[in-house]
Parts: C-alpha cells; sequence; structure tokens
C-alpha cells in the first residue's frame, strides 16, 4: 500500500484529525483571547480610576467657595456622573470576582465619602433609573444610611 492509496482510504479520519487540531487550537485561542480582555478590561479601568482621582486632586473648583458658583456645580455635576459610572464599573468587576479586594474597598470608601455631597445625591436622583439593579440598590442602601 502506498501512501497515495492510504490517503485516499482513510481521507474521511484524516480530515476528522485536521478539524479537531483546528478546533483545539480555535479553542485554546478564544481561551487565550478572553483572559487577555479581561486583564486590558482591568487595566483600563484603574487608568480610568487614576485620571479622575487627578482631576479631583487638581481641580479648584472642587472646593467650598466654588461649589457656590453656578458653573462650577455643573462642573460638579459632570465629576459625580463621572464617579457614578466609574463607581458602576467597579461594582461589576468586584461581583465578577475580578479586582483584588483592597482596590473594592478604597472605590467603596470614596463612594461612601462622595454620597453625603447634595450634588452627588441630586445626580444619583437622577441617573439611578439608568443602571443595574444590584448596583442601584447597593449606593440606595448607603444613601439610606447616611
Amino acid at each position: 500500500m502506498n501512501a497515495i492509496s492510504f490517503i485516499e482510504t482513510h481521507s474521511g479520519f484524516i480530515q476528522a484529525i485536521i478539524l479537531f487540531i483546528g478546533a483545539s487550537i480555535a479553542i485554546f485561542q478564544l481561551s487565550s483571547l478572553n483572559r487577555q480582555l479581561k486583564g486590558n478590561s482591568l487595566q483600563q479601568i484603574q487608568l480610568n480610576d487614576r485620571e479622575i482621582k487627578t482631576l479631583v486632586f487638581n481641580n479648584p473648583l472642587l472646593s467650598e467657595k466654588a461649589k457656590k458658583d453656578v458653573e462650577s456645580e455643573k462642573k460638579l455635576e459632570k465629576y459625580m456622573l463621572l464617579l457614578i459610572s466609574h463607581a458602576k464599573h467597579i461594582y461589576l468587576l468586584n461581583n465578577l470576582k475580578k479586582l483584588p479586594e483592597d482596590y473594592w474597598d478604597a472605590v467603596e470608601r470614596d463612594l461612601e465619602y462622595s454620597i453625603t455631597d447634595p450634588v452627588f445625591k441630586k445626580m444619583w436622583d437622577q441617573t439611578k433609573k439608568y443602571v443595574p439593579d444590584n448596583f442601584r440598590e447597593y449606593v440606595d442602601s448607603l444613601v439610606a444610611y447616611t
């Protein structure tokens, strides 16, 4: 039996093996890509967190005196919307167990501190209908506690 007749006789089996190997490689690549995307998402959220904190620490509009100014209040409202959005994403990652516990603890402290601000409460009342139910219940419980 020469090689050509062997291939002709067993072509279905050979095709099945090639298909199995190709599917195995594809599944491995998808798994690897999924891990990479999760890692990239976490890095992006951490970068956003740093950017928000930088904006807060370097923004003179967040002083008590400036809060009385209408224009600065609008900017503070935008900041609070960013904070709510950021906290929502961090909350989701925390529930998926994709964050270090101390990272969530730090974000939770920031959120608890911000909830005491009347501007936060105003923005929360306007936006809470757009967030997932479990996050809304969580923040509402914090607001009720303060």
